[in-house]
């Protein structure tokens, strides 16, 4: 005899679900509509420059010598992303100026979270934020700011530095500072800015390269004044050492990643005898170490 198997009965009232999630009609339209207008490289290069600069609008002057294009081919572009929802256009005397849209990023997030999220692209592990700090000779102010993240974030924080115009040997008057602080710089050597540095970071600060580095859509940039402390004195090397600390925790906060590294303050650092640092406080070279700083050795 051959039985039939009987199913169990099913709650639902029909063969599908009552309710549907995912991205509604009018706004699968409207994102839909901004994903055409980057589906071109240049638009995606213009928008990309807009987004570098948050807060401050974009003149169209600016956008044509990046983009290699002219005045009118560039208008055309950015027409479209204006259509599209992307970007917004006032006008200031003869020139446009243009800015991200205010909700055009969360659109676009949320939309592409809801479609890839039963793709389940990071498989259920959060993705640790990376940063990398840049300024001209990566000796100074990105070394020193590489080395707080890296203490006060306990590894939480990928930490990159490089700069545009690397020197030999790092700042020893930046080590004498950090070694103040209980963080050993000896072992680091000043690297060459790499766009593949900047495609693997989350963040890039920049400490006085200018328009060196890199722009990508995706990326979050930001631009620290800070003082160079090539040539400075220790006291002065301090201040600009106590300024990056101050930033960097801030930073940690805007990422939320908890501190995890009290600085030790207050302590008498004895460095090692021979060490960089240890010739920068000797007394007796106290004089020629300042001159060698000023002269950039």
């Amino acid at each position: 005899m051959t039985l039939t198997p009987t199913l169990p009965p099913s709650n639902d009232a029909g063969c599908c679900p009552a309710a549907l999630g995912g991205v509604a009609t009018d706004e699968a339209i409207r994102v839909a509509k901004m994903f055409k207008a980057l589906a071109d490289p240049t638009r995606v290069q213009l928008l990309s420059i807009i987004a570098a600069t948050p807060g401050t609008p974009a003149c169209i002057c600016d956008l044509t010598a990046p983009a290699g294009l002219s005045q009118s081919t560039v208008s055309h572009h950015m027409k479209l992303l204006v259509n599209a929802g992307l970007v917004t256009r006032t006008q200031r005397g003869r020139w446009a100026h243009y800015a991200p849209a205010p909700d055009a990023a969360d659109l676009l997030c949320a939309a592409v979270t809801t479609v890839l999220t039963p793709f389940d692209c990071h498989q259920g592990s959060p993705t640790m934020p990376s940063v990398l700090f840049v300024c001209v000779h990566n000796a100074g102010r990105s070394q020193m700011a590489a080395g707080f993240l890296t203490a006060l974030s306990g590894g939480a924080v990928e930490v990159r530095s490089a700069g545009s115009a690397p020197a030999d040997a790092i700042n020893p008057a930046a080590i004498a500072a950090m070694a103040e602080r209980g963080i050993d710089l000896t072992g680091q050597t000043p690297k060459i800015l790499t766009t593949d540095a900047v495609q693997a970071s989350d963040v890039v600060v920049t400490m006085g390269c200018g328009d060196t580095c890199p722009i990508f859509l995706g990326k979050r940039y930001e631009d620290w004044r800070l003082d160079d402390p090539a040539g400075q004195g220790i006291e002065a090397v301090r201040l600009i050492r106590d300024q990056i600390e101050q930033r960097v925790r801030a930073l940690l906060d805007e990422l939320g990643v908890p501190t995890s590294w009290p600085p030790q303050r207050g302590r008498e650092h004895k460095p090692k005898t021979d060490s960089p640092e240890a010739r920068f406080y000797s007394p007796g070279n106290q004089k020629a170490a300042s001159e060698r700083l000023r002269n950039g050795l």
